[in-house]
């Protein structure tokens, strides 16, 4: 059984049931959690993982941006798979691949990112996606790993209750 919940939650409340004399073994307290972040996930009750980085240069925003999803594997072990900017920082990045020849390598406009990379002689990697979103400042790429939901199967189950997400769930990061 892989452990997919947050270690210090999975401490946590190990913790709280032991302080209020719930005896629990803390493996059985470990696949609690792990069961409610399947849960979450497969709900999409969990808030996207996210590392923004303002770019300093234009010349080298994809070793920039390959930099940053390195530093984002390191950090939470996933990839992300959506990048969030601005319109403006898009213009200025097709603008550079026009006049630097890089428009034959990413297109005329940035709409994906392929990152690989070779770990234990394995090739991995990912493809990025850019979403335009005006809240993101100019110079900023907002990288996000968001939970997929692939069960579409619903007509064995009943439908969960939704419920709000309590303040605090999702991880953040700024560079």
């Amino acid at each position: 059984n892989a452990t997919l919940g947050d270690s210090d939650l999975r401490k946590h409340i190990y913790k709280k049931l032991t302080d209020c004399n719930i005896l629990i073994p803390q493996p059985k307290v470990d696949d609690i959690v792990n069961s409610l972040y399947d849960f979450m996930s497969e709900n999409g009750y969990l808030l996207p993982i996210e590392l923004t980085i303002c770019l300093t240069t234009w010349n080298d925003w994809d070793y920039q941006l390959m930099s940053a999803i390195q530093s984002f594997k390191e950090e939470y072990d996933s990839y992300p798979n959506i990048i969030r900017l601005s319109e403006q920082t898009k213009s200025q990045i097709d603008y550079v691949n026009s006049i630097s020849g890089r428009a034959k390598l990413y297109g005329e406009s940035i709409r994906q990112y392929y990152y690989s990379d070779v770990i234990d002689n394995k090739a991995v990697g990912c493809q990025v996606k850019f979403q335009i979103d005006e809240t993101v400042p100019y110079k900023s790429l907002v990288l996000w790993e968001t939970p997929d939901n692939d069960d579409d199967n619903d007509d064995d189950r009943e439908e969960p209750v939704r419920t709000p997400m309590p303040v605090g769930i999702g991880r953040k990061r700024q560079y």
